[in-house]
């Protein structure tokens, strides 16, 4: 019941005895604003601009929409200053806040949407997307992927941006991560967001991996899309990670999806 767009890019048919098979390979339309099929532009803001209204204007004529889920910020004249096709462009705009972009897997349109939603020292109060049992997850697979403990960074943008301090609250900080400088960060909410995303992966952590049932019908989850916080009932002691990555695989009549999770330990 579930239903994804795409655009073909590669078709490979192989025949043998009694046999014949194909295997189509594409990408989610929004492909198409990347290369080969969009050519390479030159991108400016001759005059102030927000940064959605810049990702608005890379996308404009393309007949791709825009949701902006993040915290907007205004960037001044001459600021912006980009050469690449239109993806390319939008993905640069949202990664100067720490954000990525994605696809539907329907439609034609972009989300721009934090890369984490919640910081993960906030997740114990947080109401979790999707709650799992571990009954319907076939496969765990548990990594343990320990990172400095940084609790502070200095984010800077250049001539017409600011510098800012972004720590956990209540930190000194102890631990400042190297600085990070863009020159899209000309506001204090930009480098508020971008300063989220840097810390948040900090301190000790565990890659998982959760292999299980694609699950359609009322109140069941279906995929699980990146950037859900779920809530893992696991017998030993309930945990909650956010998911990075999920692949899809389908093998009649059984269709798996694997999630990759970031548990913060």
């Amino acid at each position: 019941g579930l239903q994804w767009e795409f655009v073909v890019e590669g078709l490979r048919r192989d025949r043998s005895f009694n046999r014949t098979s194909a295997t189509i390979t594409g990408r989610s339309a929004s492909a198409l604003l990347a290369a080969p099929y969009m050519p390479e532009r030159t991108w400016t803001n001759a005059f102030d601009m927000t940064a959605e209204q810049i990702a608005a204007d890379v996308l404009a004529f393309t007949g791709v929409g825009l949701n902006w889920g993040i915290t907007d910020w205004n960037v001044p004249a001459g600021a912006w200053s980009f050469a690449g096709p239109p993806l390319a462009a939008v993905i640069k705009v949202a990664a100067s806040a720490g954000a990525i972009v994605q696809s539907p897997r329907v439609g034609e349109a972009l989300s721009v949407q934090a890369r984490y939603p919640v910081p993960p020292w906030e997740w114990a109060g947080e109401t979790p997307d999707v709650t799992l049992a571990l009954d319907p997850v076939m496969v765990e697979g548990y990594e343990r992927a320990d990172r400095p403990a940084y609790d502070g960074v200095y984010i800077l943008g250049a001539a017409s941006g600011v510098s800012t301090l972004v720590k956990r609250t209540g930190s000194m900080p102890a631990m400042l991560k190297p600085m990070i400088t863009d020159p899209l960060i000309t506001h204090v909410d930009a480098a508020r967001q971008r300063g989220i995303a840097e810390l948040a992966p900090s301190g000790p952590v565990a890659v998982m991996t959760l292999t299980l049932p694609v699950l359609t019908g009322p109140s069941e989850p279906g995929v699980i899309d990146v950037g859900k916080l779920i809530l893992v009932d696991d017998p030993a002691g309930a945990w909650r990670a956010l998911v990075t990555a999920v692949a899809v695989r389908a093998n009649w009549p059984s269709v798996l999806q694997t999630l990759t999770v970031e548990r913060h330990l």
